[in-house]
């Protein structure tokens, strides 16, 4: 009896000396657009309490004690730019005690709508006349100017529309814009400099293509199962964002889930395919226009036999909202090598009729690979594969590179090759339901002097290409 009466006065003892903290409430459910909340501790804490939560999206902004001794504890919570809701727990500590706030913040979903955005994907790339890039440029690590192009303006994009072209794609990347690597929080800042460029195009009535493209290599380089979880995280934290900062936009601006995935077999494809899937499921989840807006999913390594061979491709409940993307540089010593190798040498000439050139000092210097007829058979299979089940796809990047000679006769001749080229691969493309978008890091426009052509053989090939392919739908 004693031993248990001197238990219940140590029990009162305690409980005078460290009362309950009796937090006014300890659930708070805040809306999507953020705001403050405000909890209060009793007049009883004898102690400044302590505070503690690892969630980016709060802010302790005060502890004050009140004249009647209660301490309120105020903190404020960022509007959510997830298509996710989100919960983080607050401990407060105080009289050696502690308890747990549970803060709730809604999703941030619209209702689907349909204006504006009535085109399937079909219609909507046959208005495509064909495609620019904005290369080197925002996807540049380092900063928009860091790759040698110049800070991007309107008048760059009026230009680029004048010389025909109705279609931009921006490369982008996010990654070095983040707030930090555990809630992928993009910056603010790059998302307002993105919408700029992105309202360059759409003021002047052009289609875009908005991406993410290698971006430091942290989904690119990653189709493999032991990173396809954590690769799923980010790109599901990335698109919710991305999509719903750009989710009030008509059907010009399309989504594209990434650029050159390096998946080369059919398990690697199918990791991939998880992250389109992801992708996907993001941007559909955000509502509004994005409900129906058109979503863009590379092939495997965006290359047309892998397109054939192992891709298949992610669901959308919204139909024929699909585009499939490819690039095209083959022949590869023709478009992209950059010196001789023991295994073969850089091409300077392609085409039926510029074989002439290769001859003497430029013995060997005319592909023997990848010429109409394998030209010709790519796009095939791009139609057969997608155009004629309904899927439309975009050439998202083509090029070969320019060389330079000291003898005019070899440079003109060069020079020539390569606008066949051009004419080629961009007729063929929309011959074959796809839309050719040019490679383009200022050698072809010089962006320092109001877009001058500086390549004319490149680009009045593309142009005849253009105007003489037609959409087979």
């Amino acid at each position: 009896m004693k031993i248990q009466l001197s238990k219940t006065i140590i029990l009162i003892l305690f409980l005078l000396i460290y009362p309950d903290i009796e937090i006014t409430a300890k659930e708070y459910n805040v809306s999507v657009n953020g705001g403050t909340i405000v909890a209060t501790l009793p007049p009883t804490i004898n102690t400044v309490p302590e505070v503690k939560f690892d969630k980016d999206w709060l802010e302790l902004k005060e502890i004050k004690k009140g004249a009647n001794g209660n301490y309120n504890l105020k903190f404020g919570v960022v509007p959510n730019t997830f298509v996710s809701g989100r919960t983080a727990e607050i401990r407060v500590i105080a009289n050696g005690k502690t308890e747990i706030l549970t803060i709730t913040q809604k999703e941030n979903i619209l209702a689907p709508d349909k204006s504006g955005m009535e085109t399937d994907a079909i219609q909507l790339v046959s208005k495509m006349t064909m495609g620019w890039n904005l290369g080197n440029t925002l996807e540049a690590i380092g900063g928009e100017t860091n790759w040698g192009n110049p800070v991007t303006t309107e008048d760059m994009i009026v230009k680029i529309k004048d010389y025909g072209y109705n279609a931009v794609r921006l490369p982008c990347a996010w990654d070095q814009y983040l707030e930090n690597q555990t809630s992928y929080k993009i910056k603010d800042s790059w998302m307002a400099r993105v919408k700029e460029v992105v309202d360059y195009c759409i003021n002047n009535d052009m289609y875009v293509v908005l991406n993410i493209h290698w971006d430091g290599g942290w989904l690119e380089n990653n189709c493999t199962p032991d990173k396809q979880a954590a690769v799923n995280i980010k790109q599901n934290a990335l698109w919710e964002q991305i999509a719903v900062y750009f989710r009030n936009y008509d059907e010009r601006l399309l989504f594209a889930g990434c650029n050159e995935p390096n998946a080369k077999t059919a398990a690697q494809a199918e990791v991939l395919r998880s992250y389109e899937q992801t992708f996907i499921d993001a941007a559909r989840r955000s509502g509004g226009r994005n409900a129906y807006r058109n979503l863009i999913v590379p092939s495997p390594e965006t290359n047309i036999g892998l397109a054939e061979t192992i891709m298949k491709l992610p669901k959308d409940l919204i139909e024929n909202r699909m585009i499939v993307e490819v690039h095209y540089y083959d022949p590869f010593n023709f478009c992209i090598m950059d010196k001789d190798e023991s295994w073969g040498k850089i091409a300077y000439f392609w085409g039926k009729g510029y074989e002439q050139y290769a001859v003497g000092l430029y013995e060997g210097r005319f592909s023997t690979w990848g010429l109409e007829d394998y030209l010709l058979e790519q796009f095939k299979m791009m139609k057969r594969n997608f155009t004629d089940r309904g899927i439309p796809s975009i050439l998202g990047e083509f090029g070969a590179a320019r060389r330079r000679f000291d003898d005019p006769k070899i440079q003109l001749a060069h020079d020539q090759s390569r606008g066949y080229f051009y004419q080629m691969v961009t007729e063929q493309a929309k011959n074959h339901g796809v839309v050719p978008f040019i490679w383009e890091i200022g050698g072809v426009f010089d962006r320092r002097d109001n877009m001058r052509i500086t390549d004319p053989e490149v680009y009045n090939g593309m142009v005849r290409g253009a105007k003489s392919g037609k959409y087979p739908f």
